[in-house]
């Protein structure tokens, strides 16, 4: 299923849960990076956001690293998110469009903010249609966009949303956000462990690294910090892991984390992207 016919926020996604490049444009909330360039102090990265496919009850899954963070689902932080839904109401105000979203195993609101911005007529003062006004109740939906917290509630930020003219989509969806879970939980199908799909695998494996070469890359390192490096592996967003997160996960102390990432920072395995503490792999 193509999503770069998507309109706004669209990306070159495929069929693997890999990342969408949005250049220099780096996300609606100035979340991705810009192109960057290495001073000698800080190793940065060229702006990725990831687009994984969900459903509602994942949405619901989510959590919110702290406030006004990272989104983590699975273990992997999530910047962008599809999701396809039957739209049960439409509310429409000045500043927003809210719709109350169902899919099958759950519900939840989408917001839909007005981009003043935006044409609304062309040159001849002919309106322009958007994807949003072909959307009507009892219509279902395909949804760009994001986690959004307020006052403890959630929502997703609607970048765009477009009517699903292909019931086959529906399904399609199903299926692939259950894929992108399970491999993200339990690995690669073993099929694809072997040599017989070798193209595959490298498609699969952005992020990953390759284990077997992990223990002799790390000889130089503490145990705990093989920890961490092989939690950051699991990273496939390129805009790394918040050591909040790892520490979580570990069952860490935060100040063993941080020196473990500090460790792996002079050992030239790992590099911290957007802040001082959020670290991804280096790699090889």
């Amino acid at each position: 299923m193509a999503y770069n016919n998507f309109g706004d926020g669209g990306g070159n996604y495929d069929n693997n849960y890999t990342t969408t490049s949005y250049g220099a444009q780096g996300g609606a909330d100035g979340g991705g990076f810009l192109a960057g360039s290495q001073d000698g102090s800080k190793k940065t990265l060229r702006g990725n956001d990831t687009l994984r496919p969900i459903t509602i009850r994942q949405a619901h899954l989510a959590e919110e690293i702290h406030s006004g963070g990272e989104i983590s689902l699975d273990g992997s932080e999530v910047t962008r998110l599809t999701m396809v839904a039957e739209v049960r109401s439409i509310t429409r105000q000045t500043t927003s469009t809210a719709f109350k979203l169902d899919d099958g195993t759950g519900t939840i609101e989408g917001r839909y903010w007005n981009d003043t911005e935006r044409p609304t007529h062309d040159d001849d003062g002919n309106p322009i249609s958007q994807d949003l006004d072909a959307v009507s109740t009892g219509d279902w939906a395909r949804v760009l966009g994001q986690i959004k917290f307020i006052s403890n509630k959630r929502f997703i930020s609607i970048q765009n949303i477009k009517k699903v003219t292909d019931k086959n989509e529906i399904n399609y969806h199903l299926l692939e956000a259950t894929y992108v879970y399970l491999y993200l939980t339990k690995g690669p199908p073993e099929s694809l462990q072997s040599n017989g799909d070798a193209g595959a695998m490298q498609g699969l494996q952005t992020g990953y690294g390759q284990a077997s070469t992990t223990n002799d890359n790390l000889k130089n390192v503490s145990g705990v910090a093989k920890r961490v490096y092989q939690r950051l592996l699991q990273d496939q967003s390129h805009e790394g892991v918040h050591l909040d997160l790892v520490a979580r996960e570990l069952n860490l102390d935060y100040a063993q984390v941080k020196r473990a990432a500090e460790e792996l920072y002079n050992e030239n395995k790992a590099f911290n992207t957007v802040d001082d503490d959020t670290y991804a792999v280096l790699q090889d």
